[in-house]
Order: C-alpha cells, then structure tokens, then sequence
C-alpha cells in the first residue's frame, strides 16, 4: 500500500509519562541503544518524513525509538546508564545534551499544506545535538533530564509525521490523529528546565495543536492554543536574560494573524 495512502494511526494512552507504543519488528531492538544511536535513529526517521515523505516508515521508526526509550524507562535502575556509553559519559553533575536543531525540509516553502487560512503550521522536525563539557553551558539540560526531553522530541516528531501525513491525504480524521500525541509531548516537557529550546519545543506543540483546530474549526480549543502559546511568549520577552530564539517570530505572526479568535473565542453550543 502507498504509505501516501495508508492511514496512520496514534498510539493509545499507557500511564502519565508516555504512550504504549508498539515494538517495532527490528533485529536490533534486542540490543540496548545508547543516546547517540537514539539520536540518529530520529534523525534517520526525520529524513524519511521530510524528505521521502513516506510517513509510514518514518512513524514505525519514531516508534521504534520510544519503545527503547520505554524499556529504559522501565528498567531505569539498570538501563538509565546504560543509555550513556563511553562516548556520552560525563561527571554526572554536567548535562550531555544541548540545543534543539530544528531540520527544515527543502520543501517546505513551496508546500501549500503548511498553511491553513491565517494560521501556519511550524514544520519543522526537531532533534538534539550533544555538547562537549567545555562548551558554553548557557544552553545544556542536566543529565538527568536527558531522557524525558529526548522522548519528548520523538512524540512531538511522531505527531507532526500524523499530522503532516493527514494533510497530504486531505482526511481531517488523520489530522485529528496528532493531538494526543501533541498533548503527550507537552505533558513529558513540564518538569523540564525552561531553557530557550525546551520553550521552543513547547511553542511549537502548542502552534500546531492550534493549527489542528483553525484548519477542523475548533474555535474554543484553537482559543486555549493561542493564550497559552501568548502565555508562554510573555515569559520569554519579559524578563528573559538569555537570547530570544529566532523561531519566536513565527508563533508571534500566527498569535497577531489570529487575534479575533484569540479575543473572542466561540459561544459553546
């Protein structure tokens, strides 16, 4: 079957830290995955939605990567280390992980599904990048948090392959598919540090959650995405000490673009 055709499907809800996510059939799994094979499993999965786009493979393989991160998850007394190799080791009081990397699609621009009405979809897939211990600590994240910002990633990165693959299809059911994964990604980002990134990564679920709704027209839920996406952005602009992350002026437009539904949202039926 065309994976332009196949219908995607998000996985169900397991505790209050992830989903239960199918293991994906694959002669490594067996094998415990450090953080740097993680990271390029993302990567590799990112390649095939952005610049393939096929949406099936690179979802099974975003699924693959949560299930080794719910098996660490779930061992944690011996695997959480092991997630570390002797590449990624540490003092453990110093952070491994660095900023976000937004990876954009050649595309992209030229792509009229990225845009619904007045109100544009942040397609950008995320990824992490590790950092040497040297290296300016004003963007690193502890260690020990590593793990629920890298699952956090790989979520956001598997609802915006449901909702990517949704609007290709033009099927709203498809579209609609993403939001648990959405709210899965937002719930796991909470606890963190509020770095630039992570605050980034939290515009960015909240944007295209907003996205979901204008383009189905929810126009309650798109009112509780814009004020806690302005919500977030007064954090940011006010009393902020570090540099403002660039990808910033793409949520203010969208927040300015939608102002009216922003003000008044819709009487409840």
């Amino acid at each position: 079957q065309n994976s332009s055709q196949a219908q995607l499907k998000a996985p169900s809800h397991h505790d209050n830290h992830s989903y239960t996510l199918q293991q994906a059939q694959h002669p490594c799994y067996s094998k415990m995955m450090n953080l740097s094979s993680l990271i390029a499993l993302n990567e590799k999965a990112i390649w095939l939605m952005r610049n393939d786009k096929d949406y099936m493979s690179a979802y099974a393989m975003f699924n693959q990567g949560l299930a080794h991160l719910e098996n660490i998850y779930n061992d944690e007394d011996d695997d959480m280390v092991m997630m570390f190799d002797s590449d990624d080791e540490t003092d453990s009081t110093n952070p491994t992980v660095g900023a976000l990397v937004p990876i954009e699609s050649p595309s992209s621009a030229d792509d009229n599904n990225t845009t619904a009405g007045s109100y544009s979809l942040y397609c950008n897939a995320l990824t992490l990048v590790k950092v040497a211990p040297n290296t300016n600590p004003s963007n690193w994240i502890r260690r020990e948090q590593v793990f629920d910002l890298l699952y956090a990633v790989m979520v956001y990165n598997s609802a915006l392959c449901l909702h990517w693959h949704g609007m290709s299809t033009g099927r709203d059911s498809d579209v609609h598919a993403s939001i648990p994964a959405y709210d899965t990604a937002l719930g796991l980002i909470c606890d963190l540090e509020r770095l630039p990134f992570v605050l980034v990564l939290e515009l960015a679920i909240l944007n295209n959650c907003g996205h979901v709704h204008y383009h189905l027209c929810q126009a309650r839920d798109l009112h509780t995405c814009l004020k806690l996406m302005k919500n977030t952005l007064c954090g940011i602009t006010q009393g902020w000490t570090r540099a403002i992350p660039e990808q910033v002026s793409s949520f203010s437009t969208n927040i300015l673009m939608n102002a009216q539904n922003y003000a008044r949202p819709a009487a409840a039926a």
